[in-house]
């Protein structure tokens, strides 16, 4: 059985979707909208601990967390409290029901100075939610069930919140011009690749850091213009701006490197154009 927190987000139901059918999956976040999920906060570790222990799970996928960078700016101790703290909680009652603790953290972690981050590159984050997500690794690195699995720009459709593909194509779709940061890349993750890399490292058992992302060092608008020609919609509705202007907080290049990570898991995720096919087999009510 496994446990997943942050269970009503885009991945966490991806996650779902996407194991359920080999094993239980219970889920676990802090809203009470789904009555078919165990609510809790992370930060109560009473209340946590109930949960795991009675479930006993064989591992925890943790994807719970403030992601929103702003918020962390105006929240620091908020979001302390939930990625590191919460993280902490976590980690000890999986190491206490021997359960592999699969952590999946961020491109952030590093200061985007350079791109093309392997596994064990020095972190060196830049803004108070890339520390957090640093801080909750160390922890996570210091447990003999621990894995960081690293991810970044992750898009699909068909989710709970629109991703970036699902925000273009509906305004292409509208005929809506969109301005796009055309200086600040990373590597963007096909979301069922994800899945996969997260079935993945739970088979392997093996802790230790991995990169699970698409193959493209590319930009958003780059990004944008792709699936504008792959599905056919005018490229020029699309207009390139410097989000280095505007986004202060987001580092210029986050590219991952994930070769080593694909070879130690045995498989290749897409990059940009081969995961806009893929998608229009897997979702062609959308297009």
């Amino acid at each position: 059985m496994i446990l997943v927190t942050g269970y009503t987000g885009v991945i966490g139901r991806a996650v779902e979707r996407f194991l359920s059918p080999e094993v239980e999956i219970v889920g676990l976040s802090s809203s009470n909208e789904d009555t078919t999920v165990e609510c809790c906060d992370i930060r109560d570790l009473a209340a946590l601990r109930k949960i795991v222990l009675h479930y006993k799970p064989t591992a925890i996928v943790h994807l719970a967390g403030v992601k929103d960078i702003y918020r962390c700016e105006a929240e620091p101790n908020v979001c302390h409290s939930i990625n590191v703290l919460g993280t902490k909680n976590l980690l000890q009652l999986s190491n206490q029901v021997n359960a592999l603790f699969v952590y999946i953290s961020s491109d952030y972690v590093f200061d985007g100075k350079n791109g093309d981050y392997k596994e064990n590159d020095p972190r060196n984050p830049t803004q108070i939610y890339g520390r957090t997500k640093a801080e909750a690794e160390e922890l996570v690195a210091q447990s003999e069930n621990g894995v960081i699995c690293r991810t970044a720009g992750v898009y699909g459709l068909d989710s709970p919140r629109p991703t970036f593909l699902e925000f273009v194509i509906n305004n292409l779709v509208k005929g809506q011009s969109l301005d796009l940061y055309n200086d600040l890349n990373n590597s963007p993750t096909y979301l069922p690749d994800l899945c996969f890399g997260i079935r993945k490292v739970i088979e392997l058992q093996k802790p230790g850091i991995y990169h699970v992302c698409g193959r493209n060092s590319i930009n958003r608008y780059e990004f944008g213009v792709e699936i504008a020609k792959y599905y056919r919609f005018d490229p020029a509705y699309l207009r390139p701006t410097a989000g280095s202007q505007n986004e202060s907080l987001r580092p210029l290049n986050l590219s991952l490197n994930g070769e080593l990570s694909n070879q130690i898991l045995g498989f290749c995720p897409s990059n940009v154009v081969e995961a806009l096919a893929r998608i229009s087999s897997d979702y062609p009510k959308f297009l």
